[in-house]
């Protein structure tokens, strides 16, 4: 994914995209902190918007749409249709938007009692991805992998939740899941409502690949 924001939000862009990296499994493009990139990185800018699956605009109050940086990558990302999650800042006021036709996409506002923003910005990113039917498969992609590199119980926890409810998982994943819960303690020794998930994976894969029905021998010899 491509994550278009000014350098004032660097820090916090910076975070979210090493937990996005960590936890969620999804690789994230940030663009140069220079606002004056050089022609070689503006190549790879035009490279990451090429290739993305999803675009993320952190809108800063005052700074976003000043920079031709942004507006142009939101411009060819609306040109694409590439789908867009606009982030706002804290106390945004929506009324006051000026968003030209990024105001069509649902957006989402940090709230005041976000503690670790970037941990907020990361989630919601995660969530419209899993949420965006176009990105199925590569959204069960990183949610497998996710899980392969879980780092807590709770982590473990989160990511079963919606790995679970996916309509359906292709055979290379759920080779990935039967690897996670065999090499990554966090999630074979974690438990959801008290199953353990090496026993949710177990179920999860005779759902999509059940077992060969057996038929009686029914030779007379």
């Amino acid at each position: 994914m491509f994550i278009s924001h000014v350098h004032a939000d660097r820090h916090l862009v910076g975070g979210a995209k090493r937990i996005l990296e960590a936890r969620y499994g999804i690789d994230a493009f940030v663009a140069h902190d220079d606002i004056h990139p050089s022609r070689s990185w503006r190549d790879q800018i035009k490279i990451a918007l090429n290739t993305c699956h999803f675009f993320a605009a952190l809108i800063n109050l005052t700074d976003f749409h000043a920079s031709q940086w942004c507006d142009q990558e939101v411009g060819w990302a609306l040109a694409k249709r590439i789908p867009i999650l606009p982030i706002r800042p804290a106390g945004f006021d929506r009324m006051a938007a000026r968003d030209g036709f990024l105001e069509e996409h649902q957006d989402v506002c940090i709230p005041d009692s976000a503690t670790n923003p970037e941990y907020w910005v990361a989630h919601q990113i995660f969530s419209a991805v899993v949420r965006e039917p176009s990105l199925r498969e590569v959204s069960v992609k990183s949610l497998v992998e996710a899980l392969v590199n879980s780092r807590s119980y709770d982590s473990t926890r989160l990511i079963w939740a919606h790995i679970a409810s996916q309509p359906n998982i292709e055979s290379e994943q759920l080779r990935r899941l039967e690897y996670a819960v065999q090499t990554n303690d966090q999630v074979y020794n974690a438990n959801v409502d008290g199953i353990l998930v090496p026993d949710l994976v177990k179920t999860l894969i005779e759902r999509f690949e059940p077992p060969t029905p057996s038929w009686p021998d029914d030779s007379p010899f």
